[in-house]
């Protein structure tokens, strides 16, 4: 599973859980399970974060995690000469 980077990207936009929450028009102890481990958020909320936040969808993932488990994850095969 993609790490979300939604923690990191609040703190770089200067903006507050509290903050966030009352931009998604939501109650500020609602947005808590956004930043739990495991939390998998809908395509559809991810969307409404990304307006919010000025961002792409993409951008709330943590790619270089994504990449080195990808690599680490497919083993490659040398092909056996006949």
């Amino acid at each position: 599973m993609a790490k979300l980077k939604l923690n990191k990207i609040l703190k770089e936009k200067g903006i507050t859980k509290y903050g966030f929450a009352k931009a998604l028009d939501l109650k500020p102890p609602s947005v808590q399970q956004f930043f739990r481990d495991g939390y998998n958020p809908k395509l559809q909320t991810m969307a409404e974060w990304a307006t919010c936040l000025n961002c792409k969808i993409s951008d709330l993932f943590d790619e270089e995690k994504d990449k080195v488990k990808a690599k680490k994850a497919i083993p490659t095969k040398k092909p056996q000469g006949k």
